[in-house]
Order: C-alpha cells, then structure tokens, then sequence
C-alpha cells in the first residue's frame, strides 16, 4: 500500500469546506488551564511522588482531576480537560499531553478486546479500545540497562483488562485513530462534510490503519456516491480479507448498484467470520415489539443480551418487553444493568427515568 493507492480513493471536489478545524498539531496541545494544572494543583506531588505516580494519582486516586466517561463524542486533549468528559481515545490524548508536557516518554497501545457494536440511527460501529503507558525518559542508567520504569493508564477497570493482547501502536496511528472517530462521529450526525475531510486527515495521517477506508466508503455511500463507495470497500477489504464488516459494507453497496448475485456471495462471506450480523436479533426483538409479541421479543432481546452483556441498549430493551409480559422484577433488573453499562450521561438519565417509573408501577 502507499500514499498513491490511498490518495487515489480520495475526491475533494465533492465536498464543501468543513466546519470544523483539523488540525494535526491540535491533538495533544495543552491549554493554557492545562498549564496552570501541572504549574499549580499538581505540581507538589509531581515532586513528591515522581512524574509517574503523581500524574497517575492525579488522574485517579486524589480526585485532583475528575473525568467521566462519556462515549459520545471524540474530544482532543484540551476539550477533554475542559469538559471533564471523554471517550478512552480522548482520555488517552488528555493523559499523554500531560505525560510530555512534564517530561514523561509516552507508548500507546491498541487493545484486542472482543467485538462491541454500538448504533447510533442506523449506522454500527465496532468499538476499539487503546490506553497509554507512561515511560521514565531515556537517560544513560536506563539506555544501557534496557529498564525503564512504566506504568499504563487505562479507563478500564483493571480487572476488565487482565488477559487482553494488546499492540504497540504508533503516535500518527492514535491520530488516525481520533481522526476516524471523528469522521464516523460526523456521519452519524449527517455532517458528510465535516466526515469527509476528518477521514481523509485519518488516511493521510496514516495510509497502513485500515478503517479508515471503511469510514471513506461509508461517507461516500451516505453522499449518493456509489462507485466511490465500491472503490474504497473493495481496497478495504483487499488489505483484510477476513473483515466482516468491510464485506457487508461492499454487499449493501453491490446490492444498491444492482449487483445481486455478487452482493449474496459476500453477505454469505460474512456470515461464516462472524455467525450473525450484529444488531440481528434486537432488530428481530424490535419488530416483534411492533407485532406486541412480547414473548418472542424477550427471548431475541435476551440473545442480544448473552452475546454483549455489555451494551446497555440490549437490558433496556429487554427491560421494555418485561415490563409488557408484566415481570417487573425482571425489568428493574435489566434496567439496572443498562444503567450500569451506561457510558452516555444522556443516555443513564434516560435509563434512571425508567427504572423510577418500573418502581413506582412496583408499589402499587
């Protein structure tokens, strides 16, 4: 692959001007109440416990510096910090401009969790995961020794993280990676402008990261641009055969040019790398809600559940077709649980509302 092969999928000239600012050096730029942080509520303990640990603490254990997580929204490092908020690859980027800033070395790592679809309208996205580890600069002990002290930062409990294979990952990979963010985050939102020019900055930032491309064609296919659309799905997926995803992807679009039997052979390709298409069942669960079979939608609601007992729309959901079969004790529980994987402010306060009113119906 090379910058030609990626730049040659690209085609400004479809696209206005975006909204927002790109700008590379950006991601990791420290804000002036930043600054002030390290210089003022941080620094003594900088110096009593070393750049390390006092930054760790600082992130986790003194509650010098609260942030929660918020799925939503990619943010770099300066709005993560103003914001109190932020996704793993937002807390990451806030952490490692605070790690160079006090003059700490920073690695930062992909983590292999397994597959964690999300929605958001009628787009899915596979969730990633990455986190960063804080390395002593070189200094001559520590070049010839090979031993430099470290410590990962990770938004992940730590018993969460125990087992997983993680990546060394490289600086303009994690920008890449932010970039897409961004640009799937705009699609979701329509903004096909705003989506267009991010993930061409993720493919220009780094032609070897992948998903970008299926970013690229996603946008394309939204724009009414269907050979665009074909063109990046099939290089995607030239460079990852097995990605099942891209395949789906390439068989809407064959399907929308016409394509049918091309189309049938991928859906099948994607069937065997993964056994169903993600979101297959809930979209079963919600049409038998539709139908008010509301046995049949707890039974594909609970598919959902066993297989991402993490993703808290699935209890939710669950929780609704309970409340209908009339087993609350049922529904506050799988509302609890929705409310426990909730990583959406919006979307806890949706879900609390809920589990009052499961109570209330409970008491009387």
């Amino acid at each position: 692959m090379s910058s030609t092969q990626a730049q040659a999928l690209l085609n400004d000239a479809l696209f206005s001007a975006p909204s927002d600012i790109i700008k590379t050096d950006e991601v990791f730029a420290l804000s002036a109440e930043m600054r002030q942080f390290i210089a003022v509520d941080i620094s003594d303990q900088l110096r009593i416990k070393g750049l390390q640990q006092g930054l760790f603490d600082a992130l986790f254990s003194e509650g010098k510096l609260k942030i929660d997580y918020d799925a939503s929204n990619t943010k770099n490092a300066a709005q993560a910090f103003a914001a109190r908020t932020g996704n793993c690859m937002s807390l990451v980027l806030m952490t490692a401009a605070f790690a160079k800033e006090i003059g700490l070395d920073v690695q930062f790592q992909n983590v292999r969790l397994k597959p964690s679809w999300s929605r958001n309208g009628a787009l899915l996205f596979n969730a990633g995961h990455v986190n960063v580890t804080l390395l002593e600069k070189h200094t001559p002990k520590s070049f010839f020794s090979g031993v430099r002290r470290q410590m990962t930062v990770d938004f992940l409990p730590p018993e969460d993280m125990r087992h997983l294979a993680t990546e060394i990952i490289s600086e303009n990979t994690t920008i890449a990676m932010y970039m897409n963010n961004r640009a799937a985050e705009s699609l979701a939102q329509n903004q096909l402008d705003n989506a267009y020019w991010w993930v061409r900055s993720a493919i220009m930032q780094d032609v070897f990261y992948l998903s970008p491309y299926n970013t690229l064609g996603a946008i394309y296919r939204a724009h009414g641009d269907l050979q665009l659309a074909l063109n990046a799905f099939e290089f995607a997926l030239g460079q990852d055969p097995k990605d099942s995803s891209v395949m789906l992807n390439l068989s809407y679009t064959l399907r929308a040019l016409g394509r049918y039997d091309e189309a049938e052979i991928l859906a099948k390709r994607a069937e065997k790398e993964r056994p169903y298409q993600a979101y297959h069942f809930f979209s079963l669960g919600q049409q038998a809600m539709k139908e008010e079979n509301f046995l049949a939608a707890k039974e594909f609601f609970n598919k959902e559940v066993q297989n991402a007992p993490e993703n808290p729309e699935f209890h939710f959901w669950l929780a609704s077709a309970l409340i209908q079969l009339g087993d609350l004790t049922s529904a506050e529980q799988a509302i609890s649980q929705a409310i426990k994987y909730s990583i959406s402010p919006r979307d806890t306060k949706m879900y609390l509302i809920k589990l009052d009113e499961i109570k209330a119906d409970k008491r009387k």
